[in-house]
């Protein structure tokens, strides 16, 4: 569990973890868990996400996707480009990240990153962020994933390819996440880590953009899985503020 001041409110997250022993100090408890928390039936926000299980042969992994991502990764294998993964995580590998991530989430209308998380999490030994560059160090792309003792999940994924438009390179640079996917999973797979969970999935084709999103992952094999969170309140100002933000529509 991590907990941090964000807007005034003292917040803890935690992560497919056990129930806790003792009281949370916070203002708003966030949890993420595999199964439903039963003293709390009715608070879920329930969703899915893609699991593939790394308890298979590297080869078992490589069969499980679909022909077109084999073959897209077959041919990023003779590409000159290289994967790094760094479960260390110093700051500036984490500055060097959210600057990348930052620059993306701009051409997306999306959010800067919430840095202080990835710091407090690289703290309790839970986060690894891998990338895809080319050899003359042309970043392609980065991940950054929650790490526990049995599961990497992708938190967030940045890419620039459209701004490589006119590279040369530009097949090589249409593979390059998908190669990286595959780099993340034989990484932790050696790492002694049983499942690759690639986040969020929308399973009922919302919009277009997730159901995109959803059919990219689902290429890799593995399984949709339930996933549950929660957002509890545990002060007067916690109460509040989660008040507000359900009128909002809106999340902490």
């Amino acid at each position: 569990m991590i907990t941090f001041r964000r807007n005034g409110l003292r917040v803890a997250e935690s992560y497919y973890e056990p129930a806790m022993d003792g009281p949370v100090k916070a203002d708003i408890h966030r949890m993420t868990t595999s199964t439903p928390v039963a003293s709390l039936q009715g608070r879920e926000r329930p969703g899915h996400c893609l699991v593939i299980d790394l308890k298979q042969s590297e080869e078992a992994l490589f069969a499980g996707m679909n022909e077109t991502t084999r073959q897209m990764v077959k041919k990023a294998m003779k590409d000159e480009m290289t994967c790094t993964c760094d479960v260390t995580c110093t700051p500036a590998v984490i500055g060097a990240f959210c600057d990348y991530y930052d620059d993306f989430a701009a051409t997306k209308g999306l959010e800067k990153i919430f840095r202080q998380r990835l710091f407090l999490l690289t703290e309790k030994q839970r986060l690894a962020i891998t990338n895809i560059a080319f050899n003359d160090g042309i970043m392609l792309a980065w991940h950054a994933y929650l790490r526990t003792p049995e599961r990497a999940v992708l938190l967030y994924s940045a890419s620039h390819f459209r701004q490589l438009k006119d590279d040369p390179r530009s097949k090589a640079i249409m593979r390059a996440n998908r190669f990286l996917h595959w780099n993340d999973m034989v990484a932790f797979r050696d790492l002694g880590l049983t499942v690759y969970d690639m986040g969020g999935l929308d399973a009922t084709g919302k919009t277009e953009e997730t159901k995109k999103i959803a059919q990219f992952k689902m290429a890799f094999g593995g399984s949709v899985a339930p996933v549950y969170s929660y957002t509890v309140p545990l002060s007067l100002a916690g109460t509040v503020a989660c008040k507000v933000l359900a009128m909002m529509g809106a999340n902490y």
